[in-house]
């Protein structure tokens, strides 16, 4: 059900897991995946001295006949002045 491919060839470890397995465990357990996301980018000046603005983003997806579906939005902030 999981695995680790680092494990059998060269590269970073990470988790896959069977898509077919947690379909079922889902469904057996009335419950379904969702994804909150939510970060933010800042700019400033090389110094760090002066803050040109911020881009906020947030989003939220769900696990839908078989793959993600759902949405992001993002809200932009400009300096003051």
């Amino acid at each position: 059900m999981f695995a680790d491919p680092s494990i059998e060839e060269y590269g970073p470890s990470y988790v896959l897991m069977s898509t077919d397995f947690l379909q079922k465990w889902l469904s057996d357990n009335n419950m379904e995946l969702i994804w909150l996301i939510g970060g933010e980018k800042q700019m400033f000046s090389n110094e760090g001295g002066e803050f040109f603005g911020r881009l906020v983003f947030s989003g939220i997806y769900r696990y839908e006949q078989g793959k993600p579906t759902g949405s992001m939005w993002f809200t932009k902030e400009q300096r003051d002045g």
